[in-house]
């Protein structure tokens, strides 16, 4: 990976890092969340911070983790959102994707359709479809789906780069007009 760089969060309407910090005051901020300590969650940048590969959020006061890419226009579009569940293991609790008209800001909050996936532990999935031109929200749900391979160990501060981010997240399809990641 060319460049990370550790922020505050990344903004995708400036697309750029906000609130830059040393990759020491990360490491910092990282060790006090851990440690029950109330900070401010921070963000890992991979590549080009105007148009990242990747970022991740970290927030590990509420235990949870989320992997994000961007679309060739820096919207966020795909979201990977991990809670931690053990000192150990995290679990993949949710996938979002966010779709945009033409032409649409760079805010999330401007795509007219947004799909997540909610995942529990005992293999029960919640579909959710919002669609903005409708103004409906279809919610399915599905019991008995096979979770096993949503389980990741909970990385320590030196694991988190774009390596880290498990292969079959990195590959996963994504559609037409979005970024593929570079390794």
């Amino acid at each position: 990976m060319a460049e990370t760089t550790y922020c505050l969060k990344w903004n995708a309407r400036l697309r750029k890092p906000i609130d830059v910090v040393s990759e020491d005051k990360a490491r910092a901020r990282d060790a006090a969340a851990r440690a029950g300590k109330n900070v401010d969650y921070y963000t890992i940048v991979f590549g080009d911070p105007q148009l990242p590969d990747a970022f991740l959020e970290v927030v590990w006061e509420n235990d949870f983790l989320a992997v994000w890419f961007v679309d060739d226009d820096g919207r966020r579009l795909i979201e990977f959102g991990f809670r931690k569940v053990s000192a150990q293991q995290m679990f993949l609790t949710e996938i979002g994707r966010w779709q945009y008209p033409a032409g649409a800001r760079a805010d999330y909050r401007d795509a007219e359709l947004i799909e997540t996936l909610y995942y529990e532990q005992e293999g029960i999935v919640s579909h959710h479809l919002d669609d903005s031109q409708t103004g409906r929200t279809t919610i399915t749900d599905y019991k008995e789906v096979d979770v096993s391979d949503h389980w990741i160990d909970v990385p320590a501060f030196d694991d988190l780069t774009f390596e880290w981010i498990p292969e079959w997240i990195r590959d996963s399809p994504r559609p037409k007009g979005s970024r593929s990641p570079t390794s």
